[in-house]
């Protein structure tokens, strides 16, 4: 009899640390979502307009004198904000093309060590730029670029 009362001990002090593990490692447990994130930015008249930070990158430019960067543009977080840095002692030319279409949004050179910061609506695309595919091709000539891209994509100008 001690010995099925001993077990019967054992086995529920089993099943309670069991149940309190689960419960404290769900409770702090953190999830990265790709999910657009919900924000909202307070306007001058006390008005609130909501907005969303689809998402941000950043990529490097290494490894050849022609480096393609993909990335895609989802319907409703048209607004884009590029910075791009050029590391090299070379200039480089970079281009943004959207693949669907083959539009050009810029072709521009950034010297050797400069940068380049570019926001769609400061560009003449107050109304965001089409969703799809797109390409920011880095093209160093006859020498290899060495760059780095940060990106943000946003349902809202105010974002940035």
């Amino acid at each position: 009899m001690e010995k099925k009362v001993a077990l019967s001990v054992i086995l529920s002090l089993a099943l309670a640390t069991t149940a309190m593990t689960a419960l404290a490692s769900s409770s702090t447990h953190q999830e990265s979502s790709d999910q657009p994130v919900e924000a909202s930015d307070t306007k001058e008249d006390g008005g609130i307009t909501p907005f969303i930070v689809d998402k941000t990158w950043n990529a490097k430019a290494i490894g050849g004198a022609n480096v393609p960067q993909y990335f895609s543009v989802n319907a409703g977080y048209g607004h884009l904000k590029l910075f791009m840095k050029n590391y090299s002692s070379n200039s480089v030319t970079v281009n943004l093309t959207h693949l669907d279409s083959n539009l050009v949004y810029f072709t521009t050179t950034i010297p050797a060590g400069g940068s380049l910061d570019w926001k769609d609506f400061d560009e003449g695309y107050p109304q965001g730029m089409r969703g799809g595919n797109y390409v920011l091709q880095w093209i160093g000539g006859s020498y290899n670029v060495n760059g780095e891209t940060f990106g943000k994509l946003a349902s809202s100008t105010s974002d940035f």
